[in-house]
């Protein structure tokens, strides 16, 4: 029989209380969104989902979806601030392939969204009521383990995992709506 025990805040919090002047959050952070920022860009590689779903197709031209320039998948980016790590690109038009769009060709050729050809959904950051796809998490927990395990004696490897498991469990994308 498999018996599952919750840990409590408080009791992750004295964890990490006892870790917090030997691992350095901020060095932690960057290395999961250096992280997190290639799996995004390995979407665009693989035309798929972060959960392995294949993009559509192109129509209109030959090649790869969302590769013609590769200014969208080389503007992913990280940024940490404070005790969150943000992975997300500054392209104004990536809202439109992440979530599809009804788009028509205005004057000059600008792009207006409303009636017309559909571009259709192309995601390439996790959707947060989904999180973080399993090999990501597990990518996250890795990194957590090695940086809290860097921390400790080695006697306490057993706690260092658990903790990162602990920590890597909540997180949450933020790629949603």
């Amino acid at each position: 029989m498999l018996q599952i025990e919750p840990i409590g805040f408080a009791e992750l919090e004295t964890a990490l209380d006892a870790l917090r002047d030997r691992v350095r959050a901020a060095d932690l952070l960057d290395d999961v969104g250096n992280a997190l920022a290639e799996n995004v860009r390995a979407c665009f590689v693989a035309s798929a989902s972060p959960y392995g779903v294949a993009w559509l197709p192109l129509k209109r031209r030959i090649g790869q979806p969302l590769r013609d320039t590769g200014r969208l998948m080389n503007s992913i980016t990280h940024r940490v601030t404070g005790d969150s790590v943000e992975v997300g690109t500054n392209v104004g038009y990536a809202g439109f392939h992440q979530y599809g769009a009804n788009a028509m060709r205005g004057h000059a050729g600008a792009t207006q969204v409303g009636r017309g050809a559909g571009i259709p959904a192309r995601p390439f950051l996790p959707d947060a009521s989904r999180g973080l796809p399993p090999a990501w998490g597990e990518e996250v927990r890795s990194i957590i383990a090695a940086h809290v395990g860097g921390a400790t004696d080695g006697n306490q490897q057993a706690g260092v995992s658990h903790v990162a498991s602990l920590l890597a469990g909540r997180l949450r994308s933020g790629g949603g709506r």
